[in-house]
């Protein structure tokens, strides 16, 4: 039977951390899917521990000769799918049993000009060594600046294949070749031509770690939202101008759109977040 879903996972170096995510996919309660991993040359020993998942016949692995980055993994991935959806998993994040299911059964019952899925998340970390988590909500969007202004990604991510396909799949020509940030990325090309949708309901345990891409390169993963947001505001027409400020967690946030000079009538508007961040985060035991 074709799948219906494809779980696209690019890694490099996931450690013990591709065990928990494998696992968590061959748990789930839907089953018509498959697996492509995709391997960016790594050098560590986390496919051989893996082996029991990745000998099975629904899971196809790829190795890549170097490190190519994420998006050009993903794109790798896209060329060898024929289902009609794809679902992003990080190697060093989980699933929900029920993830899988939520989110298809929910697409088969949306138009087609809705082309991203995604739910609630856990956000998993450690403080002095004591297990922390706290839930993040999703979010409708009304328009793709509203996206912008909430300055967070949308986890898990259910896409639909043929509009992947239709945008060309994950852009390199940034200039890190879409080794960063590529789901902010991908996004602010889907919300230009397709809509979101959010289901409330928990599907995904991200995993905050100190060896997680965009702690390792903050420097890198600031400078790529801010190019980001400056690519699509001028391939949007140009019309205003991102204004910034440091959160709570030290990171750069955009807090509100200026009209650009000679902005037309229509963008005048200064546009700032709809809701307040979510960033700041009450810390709670996952013990307690």
């Amino acid at each position: 039977m074709k799948p219906m879903v494809t779980v696209f996972m690019p890694c490099y170096n996931p450690g013990d951390y591709l065990n928990k995510a494998l696992k968590s996919v061959f748990e789930q309660t839907y089953k018509n899917w498959r697996i492509i991993l995709v391997d960016n040359a790594s050098t560590d020993d986390s496919l051989q521990k893996a082996e029991k998942y990745l000998k099975n016949p629904r899971v196809t692995v790829i190795h890549n000769a170097e490190d190519l980055g994420q998006s050009k993994s993903l794109n790798i991935a896209l060329t060898h799918t024929d289902s009609p959806y794809v679902i992003q998993l990080d190697c060093d994040d989980s699933f929900y049993p029920n993830t899988i299911g939520v989110l298809v059964r929910e697409a088969e019952t949306q138009p087609q000009n809705i082309a991203v899925f995604c739910g609630n998340f856990l956000y998993y970390y450690k403080d002095n060594g004591q297990p922390m988590g706290i839930i993040e909500k999703g979010y409708s969007y009304k328009n793709k600046y509203d996206f912008l202004l909430a300055n967070c990604t949308l986890r898990p991510r259910l896409y639909r294949t043929n509009a992947l396909k239709q945008i060309g799949g994950w852009p390199t020509d940034d200039p890190y070749e879409g080794r960063y940030v590529e789901d902010r990325r991908i996004l602010t090309r889907m919300i230009e031509q397709y809509q979101f949708h959010w289901v409330d309901k928990l599907l995904y345990r991200y995993n905050s770690h100190a060896g997680c891409m965009s702690i390792r390169k903050k420097e890198e993963s600031e400078e790529m939202i801010k190019w980001i947001h400056s690519d699509a505001i001028k391939r949007w027409g140009d019309h205003y101008e991102p204004i910034y400020q440091k959160n709570d967690d030290g990171w750069i946030g955009l807090v509100k759109l200026v009209p650009q000079e000679g902005a037309q009538s229509e963008q005048r508007e200064v546009l700032y977040p709809i809701y307040k961040p979510r960033r700041k985060r009450a810390k709670k035991s996952l013990y307690r």
